[in-house]
């Protein structure tokens, strides 16, 4: 069926393994050679948790009519293959296509396209399948379809590759060594009178047509399978036994190589007819993997392993259990913080170890207080309610969990943790997690998994053998290694912001770079939100609103309620449209609080444009184009200022025409003063001393508007964001919040991140309305704004709902400044398509525009250099073992330690692979770092990576050099 006269359309997209996947009403994934799924391919075997997931979300060439059992000669032919000849079951659609799981046709040639790339030097490339992405790979970009019988990739031409090859011979006897299968083809072409010309000028040719890529209309392509799969069936019949005999899977497909020729015979012979052709650029992801899908492959994994066994363990910290704070120590730092207890960090790390030594068995809660000085003790209850709020349930061992049920399992919990079990099932409660057997806790029985004896005892009081037993968990010797030794099966799963930071760059270097309570709670927000909606498709604006705008917007609203508070506050204004969702914010935090005393709120609108109108506002600091501004404004109301072009006056041209028309200009001015005041009057004030919100001054327009309307005799304190300029300082009463010199390095972010979806001003008329500025630029940005603000205010309730009235949140200036600047500094394809589409207003009456450009794209270095050189050390895997050599200390220690280090090596192993350091002289702190490498840690880790087998002979004569150096 057609919809509007639409033609149908459906392309297939081949996958031979687990990639992003590509699905929607025309985009239909095929599984290519599934009936081999389980065999030796060019990528190895395919482990059962990637073929159970392909089978779940794709269909298989392996059903109807199929030649399936030859992919491993064809490769992405059996999926074309099995389209032509199941075509019924795709919804026998007008058009057909074939597309690979990293390589598409791109659609939207209006955009700047990333760079090609690669030996070719053919593909767009891509980092990630992202939103972006997708828009611009959609077949809706194609409005005229209908009028092509065709679409092919542009030609591949041979001297734009890395190798320069010149001949279609040459080109492909680098990559495949059946050349003479290339030259039997050219004979079948010339013994063919339909294509013997073509075949004659064959070998001339420098392009061809790449990919076996497509889309056709439904009688074409099946005329191109009848002569594809003819001659690709005719070769391999000759060839197969040569081909068969290949160990290397490379050249066993030689065949698909050499229908890329076939397929390039058709199309020349289509042109020659000729056949109407859209030629199209090919996209190439280089990233195929995404969290989404790696965490969809260890469930399948972790269920397969569940199945197996007859009792589920659970570790409960950083597995079943996930915290806001990224690491616990933060919650200490918090409450140190917030009660002004100097030490409190400290003193609790010191005593929760100190109380492990002197007991020599994990402590419990009360064990790890009474280490401490009594000062702190009243702090012990608030962190046990702190933590509390802190904690929420993992979704994805959620699934597990109700997986496991589903099966009839014992499912039980084991920790290394200090609160008692009664905490734990009171949080398991509140969270609705019943049905569990039994809840482990170190700091209750007195062994510890650290240690390994808590399996031995736990297994005892089963009564069960350690092989019906699975534990999983994310610490590599605690939850994997450890039980194994009692015979267990575990399962290790790393900690869920390891993977999550693993695919989110900008949020891993704001972490690893700017490490504080701000960055740690930020990511801890992100991180859950994304894992409680990973299986829904997020919106681009919706995360920018959640990930960058959340933050900021929360400490702004906050900073102004706090300040509202200490002057005492009854009314409080937020000016529009920078205050609007400042204002939502303050409400929910007012609200939160239950305060007796309530802050009456206003929203006001007070732009740029009504001080100009009622004040006639020269003052040139900081202005854009004041003096333009106000002749365009009133350019209906003067006639002398009618037929002006003011782009063409210079800057006193344009004051000498202001006050030539000065009489005229002030009375009007005076009847929009009463049009305003009207407007004004509405809100009833009734306070002398009232306080405002606005994003930032420089020229205090705001600030000149309020004093004009408010009696003399009301104070008016202004609260900004960023203050700009210091020449109102004696004339005004105002705070920033920012107090440093660290600003945005693009600011015009603040102006979409912090906003309304409100149209702006044009004018106001004699009723005290506003007319609004509708242009298209405006009605774009309102739409984009409204989805940002949505996530904004999610960000402050999740927040909200954490942090009640017994606890508040300070998120620290610099740091948010930070945060943003390293995301507009490294802006990926997906977020300049999105963003550098926006345009911004850059003057008072909103005439002139200006993109979205971000000054500092692609400086990550720059972004990264504060810091990072002793990180990098310290992730060394010779700074790990040396650090795990000198902390041994007793004969436990050393009899454990051949364990503990084979843990941090296949730990070190995974983690590497996180990060993407720089050269170590890049970095700031680069000498700290160099100081680093003489401490006893590393040297002793660099001497057992280096040469192990001397290890036992050399390591006391740098203990020796250590000591002597250090005296």
């Amino acid at each position: 069926m057609k919809e509007n006269n639409k033609p149908k359309i459906k392309i297939l997209v081949g996958y031979h393994k687990p990639a992003t996947l590509i699905k929607d009403e025309v985009f239909t994934p095929i599984h290519l050679g599934r009936s081999l799924a389980m065999q030796a391919s060019k990528d190895g075997e395919m482990p059962k948790e990637n073929y159970e997931w392909m089978c779940e979300n794709m269909i298989g060439d392996d059903t109807g009519d199929n030649i399936s059992h030859l992919n491993r000669y064809l490769n992405e032919l059996t999926g074309i293959y099995w389209a032509w000849k199941n075509y019924d079951t795709l919804g026998n659609p007008d058009y057909i296509g074939y597309y690979h799981y990293r390589r598409h046709f791109i659609f939207n040639n209006k955009i700047t396209l990333p760079p090609v790339d690669g030996l070719e030097n053919y593909f767009h490339h891509f980092e990630h399948l992202e939103q972006s992405y997708l828009e611009i790979i959609n077949t809706k970009n194609i409005h005229d379809l209908n009028l092509y019988d065709m679409v092919v990739p542009e030609p591949y031409l041979l001297e734009k590759n890395v190798f320069k090859t010149t001949t279609i011979e040459n080109d492909f006897s680098i990559y495949c060594e059946s050349v003479d299968i290339l030259y039997e083809l050219e004979n079948m072409m010339k013994d063919d009178k339909n294509y013997k010309e073509i075949a004659e000028l064959f070998f001339t040719k420098n392009f061809y047509y790449f990919c076996n890529m497509f889309i056709m209309k439904k009688s074409i392509f099946f005329e191109y399978c009848e002569f594809l799969f003819n001659t690709v069936f005719i070769l391999f019949k000759k060839f197969e036994k040569k081909l068969s005999a290949y160990s290397d899977y490379n050249q066993m497909r030689a065949l698909a190589f050499i229908a890329e020729h076939i397929t390039t015979f058709y199309i020349l012979k289509q042109e020659s007819i000729p056949r109407r052709i859209k030629y199209a650029k090919i996209g190439f992801v280089k990233n195929t993997m995404d969290l989404r899908l790696e965490l969809d492959l260890i469930k399948i994994k972790l269920k397969n392993e569940i199945s197996k066994n007859s009792i589920i363990s659970f570790d409960l910290f950083d597995t079943f259990l996930l915290r806001i704070f990224s690491k616990p120590e933060d919650i200490f730092e918090y409450l140190e913080s917030y009660f002004k207890i100097d030490g409190f960090k400290k003193k609790r790390m010191d005593a929760e170890i100190l109380a492990r030594k002197s007991l020599g068995h994990y402590p419990s809660y009360d064990d790890i207080y009474n280490f401490m000085d009594e000062k702190f003790h009243h702090l012990k209850q608030y962190e046990k309610e702190l933590e509390y709020k802190n904690i929420y349930i993992n979704p994805l061992m959620k699934d597990i969990f109700d997986y496991a049920k589903s099966l009839k399992k014992k499912i039980i919990f084991i920790t290394d943790m200090y609160y008692n079990k009664d905490f734990f099932t009171n949080l398991l409660t509140q969270n609705k997690i019943f049905d569990y057997d039994n809840i482990f806790i170190s700091g209750e029985i007195g062994k510890s998994k650290d240690e390994g004896e808590l399996f031995l005892y736990v297994a005892e009081q089963l009564n069960a053998k350690g092989s019906e037993i699975l534990h999983i968990g994310d610490n590599y010797i605690s939850d994997y290694l450890n039980p194994k030794k009692y015979n267990w099966n575990s399962f290790y799963i790393d900690k869920p912001l390891n993977y999550f930071l693993k695919y989110e760059n900008i949020l891993s270097s704001f972490m690893y770079r700017n490490y504080t309570i701000t960055s740690s709670l930020i990511v801890g927000m992100i991180l859950k939100k994304y894992f409680y909606c990973r299986h829904e498709e997020i919106n681009y604006w919706k995360k920018i609103g959640y990930y960058y705008g959340g933050a900021i917007c929360y400490a702004l609203a906050n900073f102004a309620y706090c300040e509202s508070m200490k002057e005492n506050f009854k009314e409080f204004i937020f000016i529009a449209r920078d205050g609007f969702v400042i204002k939502k914010i303050f409400d929910l935090i007012q609200r939160k609080k239950n305060n007796k005393k309530t802050i009456k709120t206003h929203y006001l609108r007070a732009p740029r444009i009504i001080n100009l109108i009622v004040n006639l506002d020269l003052d040139n600091n900081f202005s854009w184009d004041k003096a333009g501004s106000i002749i365009r404004i009133f350019r209906k109301y003067i006639p002398n200022f009618k037929n002006i072009n003011v782009n063409k006056l210079s800057y006193s041209e344009k004051i000498n025409l202001i006050k030539a028309n000065w009489q005229e200009l002030s009375k009007i001015s005076k009847i929009k003063y009463c049009n305003y005041l009207k407007y004004f009057q509405k809100f009833n004030f009734q306070n002398s001393k009232i306080g405002f919100f606005d994003l930032s001054a420089n020229s205090f327009s705001s600030m000149k508007t309020l004093l004009t309307f408010f009696p003399r005799s009301t104070k008016i304190i202004g609260y900004y964001w960023n203050v700009l300029s210091d020449q109102y300082l004696d004339k005004f009463y105002y705070k920033a919040f920012n107090l440093s010199n660290k600003f945005l390095d693009d600011y015009i972010i603040s102006e979409l991140l912090i906003t309304s979806s409100e149209l702006p001003i044009k004018d106001i008329s004699l009723e005290g309305d506003f007319e609004l500025i509708k242009n298209s630029l405006e009605v774009q940005r309102s739409k984009i704004v409204n989805e940002i603000l949505k996530s904004e205010l999610e960000f402050a309730k999740d927040l909200l709902n954490i942090f009640d009235n017994k606890f508040d949140i300070i998120l620290d200036n610099n740091v948010l400044i930070d945060y943003i600047n390293i995301f507009t500094n490294n802006l990926s394809f997906n977020d300049k398509y999105f963003l550098e589409n926006i345009y911004q207003a850059v003057n008072e009456d909103h005439t002139k525009y200006i993109k979205l450009i971000f000054s500092k794209n692609d400086s990550l270095i720059e972004c990264n250099k504060n810091n990072g050189a002793v990180f990098k050390i310290k992730s060394q895997l010779s700074y790990k073992l040396g650090y795990a050599l000198v902390r041994s200390h007793s004969f436990l220690d050393f009899i454990k330690l051949p364990v503990v280090l084979l843990g941090i090596i296949v730990t070190h192993k995974f983690q590497s692979k996180l990060y993407n350091f720089l050269e170590l002289e890049k970095y700031s702190d680069y000498k700290e770092a160099i100081k680093l490498k003489n401490h006893l840690s590393y040297r002793l880790g660099n001497l057992l990576v280096k040469h192990p087998l001397k290890f036992i002979f050399k390591f006391y004569f740098i203990i020796y050099d250590f000591r002597k150096n250090k005296k």
